[in-house]
């Protein structure tokens, strides 16, 4: 009888997991999209918009530290206009987009999947994060790009070495062993290194 009940709750988990994780995305898109505004720009997201109003040289010498980042707002705010929440869309899918892939990333690293949850929660309810999830601030954009890479590092790390040396002509030096190696570092035997 444990057998059973065993099984149905580890095939019950994930649907659980998935659910919650979920929510958590949801309720944080639900703060992020209250965000959004239906008003004026913030005074510095004004300085991107204002990118779009010059020429594309006068507009790469306004850039200051994301010229990738303020350069495709500008087109970006070229073709959806000069509605204010429409310049904020795509800092506010990013946003929501890196709830997801830092629960992705919490799972790949091996995570419980409650861990992953509470890691997700922090973030989806972090005031400074859901505050400028709909600025014109490469802040959320930060966060996505710095979990596919800390995913593309780790993974990296994880695979076998794929070159074969003696393949390619080239010999491994084996590292000196024993007093041979002190001497190799420059610590001769008798202590005159």
């Amino acid at each position: 009888m444990s057998e059973i009940r065993s099984t149905t709750i580890r095939g019950r988990h994930p649907v659980w997991f998935l659910a919650s994780l979920g929510s958590v995305v949801g309720v944080g898109a639900i703060l992020r999209i209250l965000h959004l505004s239906h008003g004026t720009l913030f005074r510095d997201d004004a300085w991107v918009a204002l990118t779009s109003h010059v020429d594309f040289s006068t507009a790469w010498k306004m850039v200051g530290a994301s010229p990738g980042y303020i350069i495709g707002m500008r087109q970006w705010i070229d073709i959806a206009g000069h509605t204010t929440w429409l310049q904020q869309l795509p800092t506010l899918v990013v946003s929501i987009a890196s709830l997801l892939a830092l629960g992705a990333l919490a799972r790949w690293w091996g995570l419980s999947r409650v861990s992953t949850i509470l890691i997700v929660s922090v973030l989806a309810g972090s005031r400074i994060a859901v505050e400028y999830s709909t600025h014109l601030k490469p802040y959320s954009h930060d966060l996505l790009m710095a979990s596919v890479l800390l995913f593309t590092a780790a993974k990296a790390s994880r695979k076998p070495e794929r070159h074969d040396h003696a393949h390619h002509g080239i010999a491994r030096q084996q590292p000196p062993q024993g007093n041979a190696c002190r001497r190799h570092q420059g610590w001769g035997e008798g202590g005159d290194g």
